[in-house]
């Protein structure tokens, strides 16, 4: 976790510190894509 991230309001942060280290693709597809594809599977939308 990014320094100064309590909770989901932080979720900048976290975006931010990824996009420092890896591609822009990859942090769309992960903070994207995986959310995305975990609620479809959970609930079922």
């Amino acid at each position: 976790m990014p320094k100064g991230m309590k909770d989901v309001t932080g979720l900048p942060l976290l975006t931010e510190a990824l996009l420092r280290r890896h591609p822009e693709s990859w942090v769309e597809r992960v903070m994207g894509g995986n959310f995305r594809r975990f609620f479809q599977e959970t609930l079922g939308g």
